[in-house]
């Protein structure tokens, strides 16, 4: 129904209008308001005629449409006008029970119609498109343009129908595509993992820590303590006190310098190897990575080159059988149908689902492998973990006990430093004491000599 007859039919019900307006008036307003939106009832009945096949017989469905529920709403306002609110409603419900039962009969009409063969009347272009087209679509009766109608719902639902058919044929594929997007992301994630991984091997490296400068600083100072004053004299202190008590000095009190290089390189040394292990172990896993990445893109073109090879050799077949489907369609319209359908649609939905089993077991397999291989390169990441680990608690043991080898010579050195001011200090005093034993020599040979005068 047009917008300007629905316009007319609004101002005919009106109450402002009701009081100046006849009921032939009205429907003089109405015919006038349909004639003027022919072209707009042009336009929606040709894209329901375009929907339903594309022919005229859609154009003047939509024409007889529009004139029927103007006409049924110019005689409800005619009725209003005439009588009181009332019987209007009343009137109203009994159009409610008495078009379904109408819409009932035009059905079985036009079912017989098909089954005998009938074709609806068709409209010539030419006179469609002609200004008189209203007066003729106002001329035809309300069960040709019911009629018309259910056609074009009939073949509406067909239409629907047949793309329901084509999602479901789709659904599988959809289904693959879903997988494959998921094992995607899944790849992504494990090599955000391994890098992740790589990093904080990277970063935990104790290496990276060692510096050549304070090792050149350290084997410098270790050469100036060794020829240090400070040396000498706890070498001499040493053996004093071995000669006065005839033993060594006590284990926590000797260091041993000169040991400490070669036990700093053998340490150095056994960490350079098992960096080189955890490097080793590090290589194999990328290599083993990049092995599993290359099988798992190889494997994924290889089911996409299968699915598209399946669907070009079975490309034949679906026309062969959609052609089949016309013709027998064609047949059962015409009352010549000789030989049933090769496949029912049991048996369709039996082949459909025993394929998507089949590849639901590839693609499960397919997932299981993955999900392995996924275990197994998590289990080796741990691993490395634990080796990396342990590496850092060993070098680690052993800085400390540098550490503390390093804080006992500064604490040997503080002690010889306190003996050797102690030392000192006896020396001045026994220095002053000399210098006072010469002083009362002196005096004492120079009293002699003056006795001896």
């Amino acid at each position: 129904m047009s917008t300007t007859a629905l316009s007319s039919a609004k101002n005919a019900r009106s109450p402002g209008s009701n009081a100046a307006v006849s009921p032939g008036s009205k429907l003089a307003s109405l015919r006038e308001g349909a004639s003027t939106g022919v072209a707009k009832d042009e336009a929606e009945s040709a894209a329901l005629g375009g929907l339903a096949g594309g022919d005229a017989e859609g154009l003047a469905a939509g024409a007889m449409s529009g004139l029927a529920e103007t006409a049924t709403e110019a005689a409800a306002d005619e009725l209003g006008d005439a009588a009181s609110e009332d019987q209007a409603n009343f009137f109203s419900e009994k159009l409610v029970e008495v078009i379904p039962q109408c819409n009932e009969i035009e059905g079985e009409r036009d079912l017989n119609g098909e089954l005998l063969g009938e074709e609806a009347p068709r409209t010539d272009e030419g006179d469609v498109n002609n200004v008189g087209c209203s007066s003729a679509a106002e001329s035809l009766p309300q069960e040709e343009v019911e009629e018309t109608e259910e056609q074009i719902i009939i073949r509406l639902q067909k239409e629907l129908r047949e793309f329901e058919a084509y999602e479901k044929e789709m659904q599988p594929n959809l289904n693959i595509y879903e997988d494959i997007i998921e094992l995607r992301r899944e790849a992504e994630q494990l090599e955000d993992d391994r890098k992740r991984a790589l990093l904080q091997i990277d970063l935990g490296d104790i290496s990276s820590y060692y510096d050549g400068d304070v090792e050149r600083e350290v084997e410098e100072l270790e050469a100036a303590v060794e020829n240090s004053y400070l040396q000498a004299c706890w070498t001499k202190e040493r053996q004093r006190y071995i000669a006065r008590n005839e033993t060594d000095l006590p284990e926590w009190w000797r260091v041993n310098v000169k040991d400490l290089p070669s036990r700093l390189k053998d340490a150095r040394a056994s960490f350079d190897s098992s960096n080189r292990v955890a490097q080793d172990l590090y290589r194999a896993h990328e290599v083993k990575v990049n092995a599993t990445t290359d099988s798992r893109d190889k494997a994924k073109a290889e089911i996409f080159n299968g699915m598209k090879a399946e669907i070009e050799a079975t490309k034949g077949e679906r026309e062969r059988l959609r052609q089949l489907q016309k013709d027998q369609l064609f047949h059962l319209r015409r009352g010549t149908h000789v030989k049933d359908q090769l496949l029912t649609t049991t048996k369709e939905r039996d082949i459909r689902e025993a394929r998507v089993a089949d590849m639901e077991s590839k693609l499960v397999q397919q997932r299981y492998a993955l999900n392995n291989e996924m275990k197994e390169l998590n289990g080796d990441i741990e691993g490395l973990k634990r080796l990396l680990t342990d590496q850092k608690h060993a070098s680690r043991e052993t800085l400390e006990t540098l550490k503390k080898q390093h804080v006992a010579v500064d604490s040997s050195r503080g002690e010889l430093s306190e003996a050797r001011e102690k030392y000192e200090r006896e020396n001045s005093e026994l220095m002053l004491l000399k210098h006072d034993l010469q002083t009362v020599l002196h005096y004492i040979r120079v009293r002699a000599r003056e006795a001896d005068k």
